[in-house]
């Protein structure tokens, strides 16, 4: 089988793969299956490297896991050690500590690599660690 898929290098090509998702993903074909499982691969490949996060998004990430929470907000406080230190981490005035990263992972859930951003300068968890120092670090 020949499939056609549309190599994005820009926004134009960007355009033209997102219609061809939308035409495959409304097509009962089986073999379409394949297609659109490449193309958007292809498209979130481009997607990356056209828009990458920033470090703002960590902070964000982070309010989003909060919001989701069914946690009260006293105990959401208690992670961070205060409602101010709260505020002072979502607001990036204050790094994340190990011990509020730890927290924050264990109760909310959030994903070692959304809190990494937010981390203070430690030995061996400094920016620019690997992840698996991180994770072992936190116990994960």
């Amino acid at each position: 089988m020949i499939a056609e898929l549309v190599i994005v290098e820009n926004e134009g090509d960007h355009k033209k793969a997102m219609d061809l998702i939308d035409r495959l993903s409304s097509s009962g074909r089986a073999e379409d299956r394949g297609r659109l499982r490449a193309q958007s691969l292809l498209v979130s490949d481009w997607e990356a490297k056209a828009f990458p996060a920033d470090a703002q998004d960590a902070a964000e990430s982070l309010k989003f896991w909060i919001e989701q929470s069914n946690l009260t907000s006293s105990e959401i406080h208690k992670i961070f050690g205060g409602r101010s230190h709260m505020s002072e981490v979502l607001t990036r005035k204050r790094a994340l500590s190990k011990s509020m990263m730890v927290a924050a992972h264990k109760r909310l859930g959030v994903p070692l690599d959304v809190l990494f951003d937010l981390l203070e300068d430690e030995p061996g968890l400094a920016a620019g660690a690997p992840m698996e120092t991180v994770k072992h670090a936190v116990g994960s």
